[in-house]
């Protein structure tokens, strides 16, 4: 979509300042992600919000680009109102969304294209599973997401990014860049447990009162 492809385009005019706020961001979510979690829920569904009524804008206004900003902002305001309002509904959002994170990784490292039957089962069994053990899976999806942040911020340094929305259309190109990748892969693995932990442990010690 056109508007998607200029909020890229400016982002990537500033990457190393979007690189800064990922990693910042990322180690937030990744190791205190249970304890920020509805501010987690603001910024999907504002991030959410701002997309959508800004692509809706484009199209509805034959491509103005100030009125589609302009709807984009008021979108993400109510998407983020609505995810923080509506608290389960974000549990299952943010489920879904590692479910569907995980399809992509799979695919990416096969090699394959996009596989929209293994992108919705895993969405929807992420969902489910969210519901069911929500602090569990809180944990799990912030620690994991805050390290993709965390790998993928400090690459852009160095010139190897991992575009989110690239590897949404296309996982395969992740088997392309080879053994960088693989690293990226290990790295974002080694940081996600370690966040997994990190929370787990920081949990135990509020139930116990210490």
């Amino acid at each position: 979509m056109e508007f998607i492809e200029q909020i890229q385009d400016i982002l990537n005019d500033h990457a190393h300042i979007v690189a800064v706020f990922s990693i910042a961001l990322g180690i937030l979510n990744c190791y205190f992600g249970y304890k920020i979690f509805k501010f987690v829920l603001g910024i999907v569904g504002f991030c959410a919000g701002f997309l959508t009524a800004g692509a809706l804008g484009m199209i509805i206004f034959g491509g103005e680009t100030s009125v589609a900003f302009l709807l984009a902002v008021f979108g993400g305001i109510i998407g983020a109102f609505f995810m923080v309002m509506f608290y389960k509904f974000g549990i299952f959002i943010l489920g879904a969304g590692l479910g569907a994170f995980l399809s992509i990784m799979i695919t990416g490292t096969a090699g394959q294209e996009a596989n929209i039957f293994l992108i919705t089962a895993l969405a929807l069994a992420g969902g489910i599973t969210a519901l069911l053990l929500q602090k569990l899976m809180i944990i799990i999806a912030t620690s994991f997401g805050g390290s993709w942040g965390i790998v993928s911020g400090a690459f852009s340094f160095f010139g190897k990014e991992a575009d989110l929305t690239a590897m949404i259309n296309r996982p395969e190109i992740l088997k392309s860049m080879g053994w960088i990748y693989y690293l990226m892969l290990l790295l974002w693995l080694v940081i996600g447990f370690s966040g997994v932990f990190f929370q787990a442990v920081a949990d135990k010690k509020r139930d116990s009162g210490k």
